[in-house]
């Protein structure tokens, strides 16, 4: 009947309308305080401490825009508009941000060479030399602690979050100076002045660890069954935060300050807990302040714990720096990989003075030092590895790494006495030792001593005549030393073995041309042109060939073939021009 019905209707309409008010005043409840955060005063904080420290007239350089932009607009606000140059390092590999800066700063600016287009990318040689030449005339500041080109030329002095940099004075200088009593006074004040503002952030950064610590809001939300949901900006600032207070952590680690890096380390975590780099840091200053004993990790355990070294870049920008022995190695590694050398060398002597036993250190240690020209630092290191190859297995080397960086040092010194021993080591083996040759030989034509390569070729080929890697090698290094008949027959023999060799066809297309067979030179390079129709070398020593021939025509064709798969504007295309110019006749 109708009067039955009508109180449940009337709940279930009372229901929908408590529902409709109280649904979005729980959103509002939920939300108003992520919103005031977001608007609030903590990016204007952030903003304002990244300014503070920077000079006028500054080159203010960082890695992300926001934090580039963040600044620019606070001293724009702030009415303190000197004339500072801000410069996002990424984008200054791109030619198109390089001319709008250009057009921006005319009287400060290196011009680009014409013959760059916006879809070519500025090398890091490029854009060091750059800042280079801006610091004889500005500061330079870092908007973050950073690593990487900038860094073989520049040392960090920290200011706070910001960071000075200064040029080494010489190419010899490894290490930075030691910072001064006065820098860590500074920066020890700015944490203890900025820390507790700071912190205003992490409570949108981390869930409450426990009911007891909750606020009502977090009670409610967690009876209403609502995740707590981290703030996007605050997690952003907690990362650049933890990361600059790892940097200062191990700045200060570095200095003797042990219970400050220990605090710095701490407080890092609480701004990022998931920063692997401060926890490891954190973790390695308890042993150092408990005087334990220090050693370096098995190399491959370690990749384990915190990933490949090759993917590495994107931790140690997010999280910043290890300073404990095995860290410090493996940034080594990462960074002798990316021919970063000085950054390497620093990393594998912080490695030795925190464990001094690390054998793999000593032997990456002398391998960069080869490298970048310090042969003479290297014997040592390899001398004193030599008296611990007890510990090759450990660390996963093999007494073959440590001759190949003793004979690359050795040909870097031209010491050839060294180079005598070595080789003659090398060589006694019986049977012969196939693999410890082929790296011998591949030093030897590395640092063009082809003598000694071919004295260690002909020994390998005694032992297999048939291997075509190790004819094609021959015949390369009897061209090096201008034996251009010599290196014939072990080419003809390896395309015996393989008809399509290109390595093999190139090399011996140019020992028949040097040795005067230019028919049988063209047949090769014929045959090449087969296996690939446009590449420039073939075409153009077709050309040559062609005027060795007096077939002007032929050489024509040929060089204006080359000319169109190089690339515009290019020494190539130039050369190739005026060749072709010198062959045309001259117009009436």
């Amino acid at each position: 009947m109708p009067g039955q019905d009508k109180f449940p209707r009337t709940v279930s309409t009372g229901f929908i309308c408590a529902l409709l008010v109280l649904v979005p005043l729980g959103l509002l409840y939920k939300n108003v305080p992520e919103i005031k955060f977001t608007n609030g005063p903590i990016l204007k904080h952030y903003a304002a401490i990244l300014s503070e420290k920077l000079p006028p007239n500054a080159v203010v350089l960082s890695d992300t825009p926001s934090a580039l932009l963040l600044t620019q607009n606070w001293l724009a606000r702030t009415g303190n508009t000197s004339d500072r140059l801000f410069l996002e390092t990424h984008a200054l590999k791109s030619p198109a941000y390089y001319r709008f800066q250009t057009r921006r700063h005319p009287d400060q600016w290196m011009q680009l060479p014409t013959n760059i287009d916006n879809n070519m990318a500025l090398g890091d040689l490029d854009v060091r030399n750059l800042v280079l030449m801006l610091s004889k005339k500005h500061p330079i500041y870092y908007l973050q602690p950073s690593f990487g080109y900038y860094f073989e030329s520049f040392y960090a002095i920290p200011h706070g979050i910001a960071n000075e940099l200064q040029p080494y004075t010489t190419n010899t200088e490894v290490l930075p100076p030691p910072l001064s009593e006065a820098v860590f006074a500074e920066n020890e004040a700015f944490w203890k002045q900025h820390l507790p503002e700071m912190r205003q952030i992490i409570p949108a950064v981390n869930a409450p660890i426990s009911v007891q610590s909750q606020d009502f809001r977090h009670r409610w939300l967690d009876q209403m069954h609502i995740p707590f949901e981290k703030n996007v900006e605050a997690v952003q600032l907690g990362t650049a935060y933890s990361r600059s207070l790892n940097a200062w952590g191990v700045a200060a680690q570095r200095m003797g300050r042990l219970e400050a890096a220990g605090e710095h380390f701490e407080q890092a975590l609480e701004f990022y807990p998931d920063n692997i780099v401060a926890k490891a840091n954190s973790d390695f200053n308890r042993k150092l302040r408990a005087g334990e004993r220090v050693a370096v990790d098995n190399p491959s355990a370690f990749e384990q714990r915190f990933g490949k070294f090759t993917s590495w870049e994107q931790t140690l920008n997010e999280d910043g720096m290890f300073d404990e022995p095995t860290g410090c190695l493996a940034q080594g590694i990462v960074f002798a990989r990316g021919k970063l050398h000085r950054e390497a060398v620093q990393n594998f002597l912080r490695t030795l003075a925190l464990a001094p036993q690390s054998v793999l250190a000593r032997l990456w240690l002398a391998r960069v030092y080869v490298v970048v020209g310090f042969a003479d630092q290297a014997f040592p290191l390899l001398d004193e590895l030599k008296m611990h190859s007890d510990a090759y297995a450990d660390a996963a080397i093999t007494p073959t790494d440590v001759f190949e960086v003793e004979l690359s040092a050795s040909e870097r010194a031209t010491n050839s006495q060294r180079i005598e021993r070595l080789l003659t080591t090398a060589l006694s083996h019986s049977p012969p030792d196939m693999t410890l040759l082929d790296i011998a030989s591949h030093v030897c034509v590395s640092y063009r001593d082809y003598s000694n390569a071919l004295v260690i070729v002909d020994k390998q080929l005694g032992e297999e005549p048939n291997d075509a890697t190790r004819l094609i090698n021959k015949g390369f290094v009897e061209i090096q030393l201008t034996n251009f008949n010599a290196a014939i027959p072990p080419l003809s023999h390896a395309l015996s073995l393989q008809p399509t060799n290109s390595t093999a066809l190139l090399c011996r297309a140019y020992a028949y041309s040097e040795s005067g067979k230019l028919d049988e030179a063209q047949r090769d390079y014929e045959q090449l042109q087969q296996l690939n129709p446009k590449a420039p070398l073939i075409l153009r020593d077709l050309a040559d060939i062609a005027v060795q021939k007096k077939d002007t025509n032929t050489a024509i064709r040929f060089y204006e073939a080359a000319l169109t798969n190089v690339p515009a504007n290019s020494p190539d295309a130039k050369m190739l021009g005026d060749r072709i110019k010198s062959l045309k006749p001259h117009s009436p």
